[in-house]
Protein backbone atom coordinates (compact mmCIF):
# COMPACT_ATOMS: atom_id res chain seq x y z
CA UNK A 1 0.00 0.00 0.00
CA UNK A 2 3.06 2.34 0.75
CA UNK A 3 4.62 2.08 -2.51
CA UNK A 4 0.83 2.41 -4.33
CA UNK A 5 0.33 5.42 -2.10
CA UNK A 6 3.88 6.90 -2.99
CA UNK A 7 3.70 6.47 -6.32
CA UNK A 8 0.20 7.83 -6.44
CA UNK A 9 1.58 10.97 -4.61
CA UNK A 10 4.58 11.51 -7.47
CA UNK A 11 1.80 11.24 -9.59
CA UNK A 12 -0.27 14.01 -8.32
CA UNK A 13 3.12 15.83 -7.65
CA UNK A 14 3.98 16.00 -11.20
CA UNK A 15 0.20 16.72 -12.02
CA UNK A 16 0.63 19.53 -10.31
CA UNK A 17 4.10 20.68 -11.40
CA UNK A 18 1.90 20.48 -14.93
CA UNK A 19 -0.92 22.62 -13.67
CA UNK A 20 1.18 25.41 -12.21
CA UNK A 21 1.65 27.30 -15.49
CA UNK A 22 -2.43 27.10 -16.37
CA UNK A 23 -3.14 28.10 -12.61
CA UNK A 24 -1.02 30.71 -13.21
CA UNK A 25 -2.18 31.97 -16.89
CA UNK A 26 -5.92 31.79 -15.54
CA UNK A 27 -4.82 33.89 -12.59
CA UNK A 28 -3.46 36.19 -15.20
CA UNK A 29 -6.76 36.18 -16.69
CA UNK A 30 -9.13 36.93 -13.83
CA UNK A 31 -6.96 39.79 -12.57
CA UNK A 32 -7.46 41.32 -16.06
CA UNK A 33 -11.36 40.97 -15.80
CA UNK A 34 -11.12 42.04 -12.19
CA UNK A 35 -9.33 45.11 -13.57
CA UNK A 36 -11.98 45.52 -15.82
CA UNK A 37 -14.76 45.21 -13.60
CA UNK A 38 -13.43 47.47 -11.31
CA UNK A 39 -13.03 50.06 -14.17
CA UNK A 40 -16.70 49.64 -15.26
CA UNK A 41 -17.82 50.14 -11.75
CA UNK A 42 -15.98 53.48 -11.46
CA UNK A 43 -17.15 54.27 -15.42
CA UNK A 44 -20.83 52.86 -13.96
CA UNK A 45 -20.74 55.69 -10.80
CA UNK A 46 -19.56 58.30 -13.20
CA UNK A 47 -22.56 58.27 -15.54
CA UNK A 48 -24.81 57.70 -12.81
CA UNK A 49 -23.36 61.34 -11.37
CA UNK A 50 -23.62 62.66 -15.20
CA UNK A 51 -27.64 61.43 -15.42
CA UNK A 52 -27.95 63.17 -11.87
CA UNK A 53 -26.58 66.27 -12.96
CA UNK A 54 -28.45 65.62 -15.96
CA UNK A 55 -32.02 65.38 -14.28
CA UNK A 56 -31.06 68.62 -12.03
CA UNK A 57 -30.09 70.41 -14.93
CA UNK A 58 -33.81 69.65 -16.92
CA UNK A 59 -35.49 70.40 -13.79
CA UNK A 60 -33.83 73.87 -13.19
CA UNK A 61 -35.66 76.50 -15.01
CA UNK A 62 -33.22 78.01 -18.05
CA UNK A 63 -33.08 81.39 -16.37
CA UNK A 64 -31.26 80.01 -13.91
CA UNK A 65 -28.89 78.12 -15.32
CA UNK A 66 -26.13 80.75 -16.70
CA UNK A 67 -23.29 79.07 -15.03
CA UNK A 68 -24.23 76.02 -14.93
CA UNK A 69 -21.04 74.14 -16.50
CA UNK A 70 -21.88 70.69 -15.90
CA UNK A 71 -23.40 69.42 -19.39
CA UNK A 72 -20.73 71.09 -21.27
CA UNK A 73 -17.92 69.48 -19.66
CA UNK A 74 -19.82 66.27 -19.97
CA UNK A 75 -20.17 65.91 -23.95
CA UNK A 76 -16.37 67.66 -24.12
CA UNK A 77 -15.40 64.71 -22.20
CA UNK A 78 -17.95 62.34 -24.02
CA UNK A 79 -16.14 63.79 -27.31
CA UNK A 80 -12.70 63.03 -25.90
CA UNK A 81 -13.65 59.76 -24.68
CA UNK A 82 -14.46 59.33 -28.48
CA UNK A 83 -11.99 60.69 -30.03
CA UNK A 84 -9.28 58.23 -28.25
CA UNK A 85 -11.88 55.27 -29.40
CA UNK A 86 -11.62 56.07 -32.84
CA UNK A 87 -7.88 56.87 -32.51
CA UNK A 88 -7.65 53.18 -31.20
CA UNK A 89 -10.06 51.47 -33.44
CA UNK A 90 -8.24 53.26 -36.56
CA UNK A 91 -5.05 51.97 -35.15
CA UNK A 92 -6.38 48.09 -35.15
CA UNK A 93 -7.94 48.47 -38.52
CA UNK A 94 -4.22 49.12 -39.84
CA UNK A 95 -2.71 46.55 -37.95
CA UNK A 96 -5.07 43.98 -39.16
CA UNK A 97 -4.76 45.46 -42.96
CA UNK A 98 -1.24 44.78 -42.51
CA UNK A 99 -1.39 41.85 -40.95
CA UNK A 100 -4.04 40.52 -44.14
CA UNK A 101 -1.54 41.68 -46.23
CA UNK A 102 1.33 39.58 -45.43
CA UNK A 103 -1.13 36.46 -44.73
CA UNK A 104 -2.57 36.04 -48.07
CA UNK A 105 -1.64 32.75 -48.57
CA UNK A 106 -4.04 31.23 -45.93
CA UNK A 107 -7.52 29.88 -47.19
CA UNK A 108 -10.75 29.12 -45.68
CA UNK A 109 -10.06 25.25 -45.44
CA UNK A 110 -6.61 26.18 -43.41
CA UNK A 111 -8.33 27.87 -41.23
CA UNK A 112 -11.04 25.55 -40.63
CA UNK A 113 -8.28 23.23 -39.98
CA UNK A 114 -6.74 24.88 -37.28
CA UNK A 115 -9.78 25.64 -35.61
CA UNK A 116 -10.27 21.39 -35.22
CA UNK A 117 -6.47 21.15 -34.14
CA UNK A 118 -7.27 23.93 -31.29
CA UNK A 119 -10.88 22.26 -30.51
CA UNK A 120 -9.35 18.18 -30.36
CA UNK A 121 -6.55 20.10 -27.94
CA UNK A 122 -8.85 21.74 -26.26
CA UNK A 123 -10.85 18.03 -25.76
CA UNK A 124 -7.67 16.24 -24.83
CA UNK A 125 -7.12 18.94 -21.99
CA UNK A 126 -10.54 18.18 -20.99
CA UNK A 127 -10.16 14.38 -21.27
CA UNK A 128 -6.34 14.85 -19.25
CA UNK A 129 -7.99 17.01 -16.34
CA UNK A 130 -11.30 15.20 -15.87
CA UNK A 131 -8.80 11.89 -15.15
CA UNK A 132 -6.63 13.92 -12.88
CA UNK A 133 -9.43 15.28 -11.02
CA UNK A 134 -10.75 12.06 -10.89
CA UNK A 135 -7.70 10.89 -9.69
CA UNK A 136 -7.38 13.37 -6.43
CA UNK A 137 -10.75 12.50 -5.65
CA UNK A 138 -10.00 8.88 -4.98
CA UNK A 139 -7.01 10.01 -3.25
CA UNK A 140 -9.07 12.40 -1.23
CA UNK A 141 -11.29 9.78 -0.12
CA UNK A 142 -8.37 7.34 0.52
CA UNK A 143 -6.60 9.75 2.66
CA UNK A 144 -10.24 10.07 4.88
CA UNK A 145 -10.73 6.27 5.03
CA UNK A 146 -6.61 6.59 6.49
CA UNK A 147 -7.69 9.30 9.02
CA UNK A 148 -10.58 7.58 9.68
CA UNK A 149 -8.89 4.25 10.84
CA UNK A 150 -5.47 5.03 11.67
CA UNK A 151 -5.70 8.33 13.62
CA UNK A 152 -9.25 7.57 14.85
CA UNK A 153 -9.68 11.12 13.61
CA UNK A 154 -13.33 11.59 10.92
CA UNK A 155 -12.25 15.35 10.27
CA UNK A 156 -12.84 16.63 6.26
CA UNK A 157 -10.01 18.33 6.67
CA UNK A 158 -10.91 19.01 2.79
CA UNK A 159 -14.04 20.99 3.60
CA UNK A 160 -13.96 24.74 3.58
CA UNK A 161 -14.23 26.46 6.94
CA UNK A 162 -16.65 29.23 6.87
Amino acid sequence: MLSSSSKAISEVRDDIKNLNPRVSVSASGLNRQSQTIEQLKLETAQELQNAFTALLTQNTPPELQQENTAPSEYFHSLIKTFEVQMHQYRQQVEELKNHLMTQTHITPQDLFLAIQSVHQAFAAQVAQLQSVHENVRTLKQKYLSFRRVFLGDSTNVFERRK
